[in-house]
């Protein structure tokens, strides 16, 4: 998907923001039908997954047959061939800035419910409402605030969309309110969904195929996803969710004051 949609759309910044909101529309529709299979059903969680299984397989089938842009063979390469593309090509910090932007996203996704269930109390409704109107909100932002980021450009877009979320996550881990802490929440989720797809428009410009760009890049964004969640529960355990949260704002302010430069 990565790799298809910014050959498309690359050259469009805006267009490439409001197609990665259909990525947080799947996860929300996927995450109310299991939550409403599991509730009123009485279902194995094996059917559930069965189920996915069967629905990637498909996907992969149809998507198999349609012409995909930048789909056709290209050359073969090796395994660190999209490691070196980024060296060779100069991408190394914007590769940083992806990898810290996705481990603020993943931290958020992670750590910002349980904030809400652990340290304030909300129980498992509110920190399930918060996930899915973080999520809605992020599908939101990306579609509403495509064409803006589009105008406004990739590198600003990225500041502007880290600095709100290092505000979100501010406000998070500094009130005791659960509908303040909320908001913290949804704002988070909006501003740091604008960085992926926009780093990517950023990583491939000029570059009618991008797969060993997009790859490279996204494989050390993916370690953020990986290691930063890790991080942030070491820093929880050791120091309390508070420091956590605070710890990814600061990883959100690093990202915003890199975009600007």
């Amino acid at each position: 998907m990565n790799v298809a949609a910014t050959a498309a759309l690359g050259q469009r910044p805006g267009h490439l923001v409001r197609f990665h909101a259909l990525f947080n529309a799947g996860a929300v529709a996927g995450a109310l039908a299991t939550g409403l299979v599991s509730r009123f059903a009485d279902v194995s969680w094996r059917w559930i997954w069965l189920a996915v299984g069967l629905t990637a397989l498909a996907l992969a089938q149809w998507c198999g047959r349609v012409l995909l842009p930048a789909g056709t063979v290209g050359e073969r390469h090796g395994p660190l061939a999209a490691l070196r593309t980024i060296r060779r090509e100069h991408l190394i910090v914007l590769a940083i800035a992806f990898a810290t932007a996705a481990m603020v996203e993943g931290g958020i996704d992670t750590w910002g419910v349980l904030f809400l269930r652990r340290q304030l109390a909300s129980g498992l409704l509110v920190g399930a409402v918060a996930y899915a109107v973080g999520q809605s909100v992020a599908t939101l932002a990306r579609l509403t605030l495509g064409p803006a980021a589009g105008s406004l450009g990739a590198a600003r877009g990225v500041g502007l969309g880290a600095a709100l979320a290092a505000a979100g996550l501010v406000l998070m881990a500094s009130v005791d309110s659960v509908f303040l802490a909320g908001v913290g929440l949804v704002a988070a989720a909006a501003g740091v969904s604008v960085c992926w797809p926009l780093l990517l428009a950023r990583a491939s410009t000029a570059h009618n195929r991008p797969a060993l760009v997009v790859s490279g890049v996204t494989s050390v964004g993916y370690l953020g996803f990986v290691f930063g969640p890790t991080i942030v529960g070491l820093l929880a355990q050791n120091l309390g969710l508070r420091a956590g949260l605070a710890a990814l704002a600061l990883a959100a302010s690093l990202v915003a004051a890199g975009a600007s430069r």
